[in-house]
């Protein structure tokens, strides 16, 4: 996914990128950086407005997280 993300970028392209995380499967990550645990940012979008439900043709009706690089930027821009 993030040879996809280096490569839209390189193209000038746009395009959702989307990344299914099986949280009640074997999707159990535990991630830090420099020995800490990721949080949310309050850039952009408030969090509780990036979950959306959408249709998927074939799999019916899900809820996503959706996140644009655009607001953040302006964000740390101003």
């Amino acid at each position: 996914m993030l040879a996809v993300w280096e490569s839209l970028g390189s193209a000038g392209s746009s395009r959702w990128v989307a990344f299914f995380a099986d949280g009640d499967g074997s999707f159990q990550p535990e991630i830090t950086i420099n020995g800490h645990k990721p949080q949310p940012t309050t850039l952009g979008v408030p969090p509780k407005e990036r979950w959306r439900r959408f249709e998927v043709e074939g799999w019916g009706s899900d809820e996503g997280y959706f996140l644009d690089f655009d607001p953040i930027a302006w964000a740390l821009h101003d």
